[in-house]
């Protein structure tokens, strides 16, 4: 069973704004507007960690593409060069 088939398509982000859409994770609706993929707000968590947590996850599918790609062809140069782009784009989030 594929358990990640049913992920939302499009491109994950957190807006640039504050408030409680800051904390959540969004994409674009196939059918137009945009919907939540993930919501990190906790009572029990400070806002700066709910903020990293709603960014991280943005990159969830890429880094599943990425994985996927090296427990096909290995880790090869161009693996090495993927992971790369993540971790400088991640740092840079």
């Amino acid at each position: 069973m594929d358990a990640f088939k049913h992920i939302a398509g499009g491109q994950w982000y957190v807006p640039n704004v504050s408030g409680s859409k800051s904390n959540t994770v969004w994409t674009q609706n196939p059918t137009g507007g945009e919907m939540i993929v993930a919501d990190c707000s906790s009572k029990a968590t400070p806002l700066a960690t709910q903020r990293a947590n709603a960014q991280l996850i943005t990159f969830a599918p890429e880094m599943f593409l990425i994985l996927e790609d090296i427990a096909q062809r290995g880790f090869d140069d161009q693996a090495q060069d993927n992971v790369k782009h993540l971790m400088r784009r991640m740092r840079h989030a």
